[in-house]
């Protein structure tokens, strides 16, 4: 009998917490990503909790940085503000994007975009 409560009282406590928010992709989303791809490596994707995003580019001879937002619209999908400046003409374009979570974890992350092209991204620690 002591067993069977306790059993119950540990699963319950796992709902909670999965009710409170642990794990979820809103979470797990905050910190640096970089593309898995051989293309994609001189890029580094940083999620803010507060909403913030940033992304740097060292495929040029200098390092670019481009400021944004992102807010999720629903559990797995995100909408990306992107001020994209163009280095040398200096004229900023503002690309907004909605990007769908395919996985999450604390590790990986793998993403599809409007056209259902997939990106995969491995956490920086």
């Amino acid at each position: 009998m002591r067993f069977r409560c306790g059993l119950t009282v540990l699963i319950l406590s796992i709902g909670v917490n999965n009710a409170l928010g642990e794990d979820q992709p809103k979470d797990l989303i905050v910190g640096k990503w970089q593309p898995t791809t051989e293309k994609g490596k001189d890029y580094v994707f940083e999620f803010t909790r507060d909403g913030a995003l940033k992304v740097s580019d060292k495929s040029g001879n200098k390092e670019l940085t481009f400021t944004g937002k992102y807010k999720f619209l629903k559990r797995d999908q995100i909408q990306i503000v992107l001020d994209i400046t163009d280095p040398d003409t200096l004229q900023t374009t503002t690309k907004t994007q909605r990007v769908t979570i395919v996985r999450i974890s604390r590790d990986e992350l793998t993403t599809s975009d409007e056209m259902r092209r997939e990106e995969s991204f491995k956490r920086l620690k």
